[in-house]
């Protein structure tokens, strides 16, 4: 969580709270996930973590594009 919530900058004490925020949410989409899907539970939290950090990737990327082209 603290790795994907880096890209966006922020003080420490933001940035603490988010990824701690952020680990909560991904620990219990992973565990619904998990639950719903029959599924074992570590693997599908940190699956959706990683997505998560790509998603993250992807939109910083999308953003430093959309930056060039406007300017």
């Amino acid at each position: 969580p603290s790795v994907a919530r880096i890209f966006v900058r922020a003080s420490l004490k933001k940035m603490m709270a988010v990824s701690a925020a952020l680990g909560s949410v991904f620990t219990l989409s992973g565990l619904a996930l998990s639950y719903y899907f029959d599924l074992p539970s570590g693997a599908t939290i940190i699956l959706f973590s990683a997505a998560a950090f790509v998603f993250s990737l992807a939109a910083k990327k999308a953003s430093q594009v959309l930056i060039r082209v406007r300017t």
